[in-house]
């Protein structure tokens, strides 16, 4: 629709977030945050009503349609508040802030975020999504927004004063919530020392931890709502190689098990590949539709380590499967970067009057089933509905679907969780005799092409939020160039590399020493970057360097950590904050060090400083991350909660080797590179020489590095002794094992 034809449009309408674009043509006078709203709330003394949410968040589209539509509910929201949207995506800072308090406020968080705000923007009373009306649980009232609103806005008008006094104490247990840290030490010798005391007890609690959260029939670790949490993973799989664990073989089983049941259920989508965000129950069978670039960066290079480690050609799949999906339906043809998420909702068919459903895209009906497959062999159809659990009354249980959106639908994952290696065995006793194990699978190809073709054609795709964000594209980059390695196959790094070029070429701002966070449709936003978009892409590039061979992407990488360095870390008590200080509307500079959907950009950063200290033979680099490491608050008395961070203080106890390759051919170094780094070796640096690395650092090991032979040299570097130059490459995996 044209702008004039619509019956309202608000400031909304000229952003460039997709998010705040969907409420352009509310009836809720928004604005985006900044000093137009500040002013005005400060002008007129009202209270600022804060949303934020995201393009994709399936409760954001709820409460707009209840409430941010309703022209009643929007006139009181007018009369009585200052309106602010917030897309968490492109303004994390914002996000950050006040989902502490809403946290310390209610004991949990999420999307959508309602906050209330003083004009000085500090919060008064906040929660997530709050419904339009009035209503009764239970024995309980539970107040809706118009309510909500009505009250806080009384308050503020009678008792204006004794607000303020509030919500300045409020501001101040935010600010003790936001210093807290580990153990404040300078660093030195004394330090790595603490550091390796305390490295094996913490291996053998989280080992105990998360054992005893393991899900041994249905994988994962704790209860539903179930999610991926790749850096669990990344964890349990380094824990195991370092031999710190007596009997690690059950660990390892576990994440590998976890992955299988995540790939073959319901969290995968089985006819157009890409992972979902993440379970509503327990067995992986029913997802909250959503899919997003963060998650299939960070499961990409989970598989990568599964595969490694079992050379499971499962697990090879998986991945294979994984990066087709993101870049036919995640990669901007023209930038070469990769979008930001694909919306839970859609609507049922292509007819625009229906209402959108959560799942509409991904779910069948049974006779809808019948009718795609009547053109093909008869069997065909029966063989799918048992290895993919389809019903005629639907498997989604009520349970799942309070909403009844799915209800009598299908959503497809495979029977008993099994492997295409276990899966014949499963069902032969179901199929005719003639029909054999090449048969079945070659069936089940062709009704999953016909079914995703029957898809595309015939549904209306969910709303992709085409957002380009710097951070997650940094986490593609890296799983990308990581999958290149391990598959050996180069048009995954070429996808990296075209990536890392676009970031450089028009994310990273030269003129002003900056990343900038966010780009859509070929326009860089004035949003500067902030921790993880430093941290996600330096570690890319790292990987990519590794991939490539190439000594640009470490001069990169090197440019970006500097800066990082300068602009986010606390000289005081170590660590990184999220943002530079700079914005004067943010009232807290916080820091993060949990590794949730995300890992924390302090965590990434501790494991990119070791990387670029050995790479680049430069130990201060070494020391910001042992300072990193001692400042999480987390480390000693909860490290379940930061697993990523667990794995820069492997990475810092390890000593681990250098391999060094010097060869002016490229081919060569592809050939070597694919042979040593085919096994699960987490801790390495995997370094070809350039004359740069030598001059960085003259007085390194680099000065005595050179090629002996005719093809290549490789030496093999520790604790800055190297062994002798050699291009026998069995010689060489001796020495690695």
């Amino acid at each position: 629709m044209k702008e004039e034809e619509y019956k309202y449009t608000n400031r909304l309408a000229k952003e460039k977030s997709p998010y705040l674009l969907q409420h352009a043509h509310n009836p809720v006078d928004w604005y985006p945050w900044g000093d137009e709203a500040f002013e005005k709330a400060k002008k007129e003394n009202k209270l600022i009503f804060l949303s934020v949410g995201y393009a994709t968040c399936h409760w954001c589209h709820v409460m707009e349609h209840e409430s941010f539509e309703n022209e009643k509910i929007a006139e009181v929201m007018n009369s009585l508040y200052v309106n602010v949207k917030v897309d968490r995506e492109e303004r994390p800072d914002v996000d950050r802030v006040y989902m502490t308090y809403v946290q310390n406020l209610t004991g949990g968080g999420g999307w959508p975020m309602s906050v209330f705000l003083t004009p000085d923007l500090k919060p008064i009373f906040g929660g997530t999504y709050f419904p339009p009306k009035d209503s009764v649980q239970g024995f309980r009232s539970r107040p809706g927004f118009t309510s909500i609103m009505q009250a806080i806005h009384n308050q503020w008008k009678n008792r204006e004063e004794e607000v303020r006094i509030q919500s300045d104490n409020i501001l101040l247990q935010l600010e003790k919530v936001a210093a807290s840290t580990g153990n404040n030490r300078m660093m030195d010798q004394d330090e790595e020392n603490y550091l390796q005391s305390k490295a094996k007890k913490l291996y053998t609690d989280l080992y105990e931890h998360y054992l005893s959260e393991y899900d041994q029939q249905y994988g994962g670790y704790g209860d539903a709502p179930k999610f991926p949490r790749p850096s669990i993973m990344n964890f349990l799989f380094r824990a195991a190689k370092k031999d710190l664990l007596k009997e690690s073989k059950p660990i390892v089983d576990s994440a590998l098990y976890t992955l299988q049941r995540i790939a073959t259920g319901g969290l995968y989508d089985q006819v157009g590949y890409g992972f979902h965000r993440y379970s509503v129950d327990g067995q992986w069978r029913v997802p909250h539709f959503e899919k997003m670039l963060y998650d299939q960066a960070q499961l990409i290079r989970s598989f990568c380590d599964a595969y490694s480690i079992t050379k499971d050609p499962f697990f090879k799949k998986i991945i294979d499967q994984t990066i087709t999906y993101c870049s036919r339906d995640m990669l901007d043809g023209t930038s070469k970067a990769f979008y930001s998420a694909e919306d839970a909702d859609s609507l049922p068919g292509l007819d625009a009057k229906e209402k959108k459903k959560e799942g509409a895209f991904y779910v069948f009906g049974w006779e809808e089933l019948k009718t795609i497959f009547e053109d093909l062999e008869p069997e065909t159809f029966s063989l799918f509905a048992k290895v993919y659990c389809c019903t005629p009354e639907g498997n989604i249980i009520p349970e799942l679907d309070p909403h009844k959106e799915m209800e009598h639908k299908n959503h497809f994952r495979r029977i008993r969780g099994v492997t295409d290696d276990q899966l014949f065995h499963e069902i032969k006793d179901h199929i005719p005799d003639d029909l054999d194990q090449d048969d079945v699978y070659d069936m089940l190809a062709i009704a999953r092409t016909k079914l995703f073709n029957y898809r595309n054609e015939n549904r209306a795709r969910p709303y992709l939020d085409d957002k380009i964000l710097t951070s997650w594209n940094g986490l593609m980059i890296g799983a990308l160039a990581h999958a290149g390695i391990v598959c050996k196959d180069s048009s995954y790094i070429n996808l990296a590399k075209d990536c890392a070029q676009f970031v450089k070429d028009k994310m990273y701002n030269s003129s002003i020493r900056q990343l900038m966070h966010s780009a859509r449709h070929n326009e860089v936003s004035s949003i500067k970057g902030f921790l993880n978009d430093y941290a996600f892409v330096v570690d890319g590039l790292l990987n990519l360097f590794e991939a490539t061979g190439e000594i640009e992407w470490v001069k990169f990488a090197k440019t970006l950590t500097d800066i990082q360095l300068e602009l986010f870390f606390d000289e005081e008590h170590g660590g990184f904050f999220e943002t530079t200080g700079a914005d004067e509307s943010i009232l807290i500079r916080a820091k993060e060090h949990y590794d949730g959907a995300e890992p924390a950009g302090n965590s990434v950063s501790a494991l990119n400083l070791l990387r670029l200290s050995d790479i680049l033979k430069d130990s201060h680099y070494r020391e910001y991350a042992a300072q990193t490491l001692v400042a999480s608050p987390y480390l000693e008395k909860a490290p379940q909660a930061v697993p990523q961070l667990c794995c820069a203080l492997d990475y810092l106890i390890s000593s681990p080797p250098q391999i060094i390759i010097v060869t002016e051919n490229d081919d060569t170094f592809f050939k070597v590179r694919d042979v040593l780094l085919e096994n699960y070796l987490p801790n390495r640096v995997f370094v070809r020489y350039h004359r740069y690395l030598r001059d960085t650092t003259p007085k390194s090991i680099y000065l005595g590095i050179e090629q002996k032979h005719d093809d290549f040299s490789i030496y093999i570097c520790k604790d800055n002794t190297c062994s002798l130059p050699t291009n026998d490459l069995n010689k060489v995996l001796q020495l690695l094992n």
